[in-house]
């Protein structure tokens, strides 16, 4: 179990957005390659585009609650997590299942 810390900030032409913020993780290995994930998380978007029609602007909060299952072999994790709290008007995912590699050094 553990926290994380997520940052990301994209700048275009007519587009700057900034994602900030935290999550916290629980992992199980029922078997040595069976590895299970919780890991909630929180964002703060911020986005702002300037467009034709004038300036777009968009701030907001969004909570991901990822469930996971991965194949284990030594320090490197390989699997797929899915949002349960995903909806299809999500700025930040583009798809409730993501995959993801872990590596534990």
């Amino acid at each position: 179990m553990g926290p994380g810390l997520s940052y990301s900030y994209v700048k275009d032409r007519s587009l700057k957005s900034s994602i900030i913020g935290g999550s916290i993780i629980a992992l199980a290995n029922p078997l040595p390659i069976i590895q299970l994930s919780a890991e909630f998380e929180e964002l703060y978007v911020s986005q702002r585009a300037n467009l034709d029609g004038g300036t777009f602007s968009n701030d907001f909060w969004n909570a991901a609650l990822f469930l996971g299952l991965g194949y284990r072999n030594g320090p490197v994790t390989l699997g797929a997590r899915y949002n349960v709290l995903y909806n299809d008007r999500d700025a930040v995912y583009t798809s409730a299942i993501q995959p993801f590699i872990r590596v534990y050094f």
